[in-house]
């Protein structure tokens, strides 16, 4: 999002966060943090706030409007944030949206993830959840929000942090990516009924994904214009050679198209929609970034993955996170099963009308 698409109060967030990251999210603190996360960077996003700026529609406590709180997403793709302020920002506003109270405390979402196995049954006066949960965002250092099936419907339940078995992983960026085995009681005032689906919240999850992929993404441009122009061969700067000038190209079209996929999401993420926005928004971003990824690699040569230089802490995150709440594969699947499903008729109206429409029936269950 442009800085003059801005609310007042979103410009205002914009330049907190910004101060923030930059002053944490240097080559050489990114690479401190690897395998790990920033306790100095969380402290000082949660003092400002910035972790509940994410409110339902019609809470609005903070007074920052849905679009200028989902720019946050893209900062701290941006920056390569190694802080979970997506993950708590989604779980934040998944807890006000069933009406339960949320605060600054890192979180990051279970049940999203196919391969999660979680039961939640009736214990007393509260809740027991138990299970498994795989590849869990940053899981040793946060709450757990539980999505899971029950009886009565999908519920979502907390779960502090500390009281569940943690086996420590991480992705292709040296995120954490934790496996954790919980058994653990919820108090009833900490678990409702979810006001969506799995598949839509699944679908915003991946959609937060394209946000942080586009942020990541302008940053990758700008490294790569910069270098092009600094570094000289042959007498002048390889900014002057066509084939790098192709490259470059390349880059700036799928950045443009990463970065018109999270303005849909910006514009439509509580919309009723917003189901075929994210999918679509995840599928464009995804397919991006391993483009603008290579592309810019080949501008850089050598210099690209060295430890001291800013580029790879960026490429790394995109190859991981288009693959992360479903690959580019999995929803189009799911979004060419529901243009089937509706006929050649409606095929090009669904298409110009924004993709209109919740969460499919048809794919109830199903995951991308």
């Amino acid at each position: 999002m442009t800085e003059n698409m801005l609310s007042d109060v979103g410009k205002m967030v914009q330049e907190t966060a910004g101060r923030i990251l930059a002053a944490h999210c240097g080559p050489a603190q990114l690479k401190a943090a690897e395998g790990g996360w920033s306790a100095a960077l969380w402290d000082e996003l949660a003092a400002a706030g910035l972790p509940l700026a994410l409110e339902p529609a019609g809470a609005g406590e903070l007074g920052v409007p849905v679009g200028d709180a989902l720019n946050l997403v893209c900062l701290a793709g941006r920056w390569a944030a190694p802080a979970p302020l997506t993950e708590t920002l989604f779980a934040n506003w998944l807890l006000g949206s069933s009406g339960l109270h949320a605060d600054a405390a890192p979180r990051s979402i279970i049940g999203l993830n196919g391969r999660d196995q979680l039961k939640l049954e009736k214990d007393g006066g509260g809740w027991r959840l138990t299970g498994v949960a795989r590849r869990v965002p940053w899981g040793r250092y946060c709450g757990l929000l539980a999505v899971v099936e029950t009886a009565e419907g999908l519920r979502i339940a907390e779960a502090p942090a500390a009281t569940f078995q943690v086996v420590e992983g991480e992705n292709l960026a040296r995120e954490p990516r934790d496996e954790v085995q919980i058994d653990t009681l919820i108090p009833a005032d900490r678990s409702a009924v979810a006001s969506a689906s799995r598949l839509g919240l699944r679908a915003q999850a991946a959609a937060l994904r394209a946000l942080q992929i586009s942020g990541a993404a302008e940053r990758v441009l700008e490294l790569t214009v910069d270098y092009a122009k600094a570094r000289v061969q042959f007498g002048r700067p390889i900014a002057k050679f066509q084939a790098v000038q192709q490259s470059i190209a390349v880059l700036g079209g799928q950045v443009a198209a990463a970065r018109a996929a999270a303005d849909s999401v910006i514009g439509g993420f509580e919309a009723p929609q917003s189901f075929f926005v994210c999918a679509a928004a995840k599928i464009r971003a995804g397919e991006a970034s391993g483009i603008i990824a290579r592309q810019a690699h080949q501008v850089h040569g050598a210099i690209g993955f060295t430890q001291e230089y800013e580029l790879h802490f960026l490429t790394k995150r995109l190859w991981s996170w288009r693959d992360e709440y479903g690959s580019e594969a999995g929803w189009s699947r799911l979004l060419g099963e529901e243009v089937l499903r509706r006929g050649a008729d409606a095929a090009w109206p669904f298409i110009t009308s924004g993709l209109a429409g919740g969460a499919p029936a048809a794919a109830n269950g199903a995951t991308a």
